[in-house]
């Protein structure tokens, strides 16, 4: 019992490095920010609603930034209650901290790995230097 206990804590303190998933629906009485995301995933048979992803937002906090990590499924709109702060799109990282070079897709059953879209992180950085 005493081992199992350790390693559940070990395995949540190792997950901290990955992001936290933000509150989602909460009522609005919480007085804190929030993003307001959807998705389409578009196969070349078409589009699906049985998909599902994760991305990162990540503020430039030096060693108070927050890293949310958002779970995201096709045809569905989320709002998710974050700290206030300016956000950036990121790549989701691993159980250690460390940006992945792919990003993980689930779609009908089926798991891929596909290179993060960088034009989202281009996209992100110029929509935060003209406010």
């Amino acid at each position: 019992m005493r081992k199992a206990t350790l390693l559940a804590v070990a395995m949540a303190a190792l997950s901290a490095c990955r992001g936290t998933v933000p509150e989602r629906n909460a009522p609005p009485e919480q007085a804190i920010s929030a993003i307001l995301i959807g998705s389409r995933f578009i196969l070349p048979s078409g589009q699906t609603y049985n998909a599902l992803t994760h991305i990162n937002f990540e503020s430039d906090g030096g060693r108070r930034a927050e890293v949310y990590r958002l779970p995201i499924s096709g045809g569905e709109n989320f709002l998710y209650l974050v700290e206030p702060g300016v956000y950036r799109i990121a790549p989701t990282r691993s159980l250690f901290g460390f940006y992945q070079e792919t990003m993980k897709v689930r779609i009908d059953g089926r798991t891929y790995r596909l290179p993060f879209p960088r034009d989202l992180l281009r996209q992100s950085r110029r929509d935060s230097r003209h406010r």
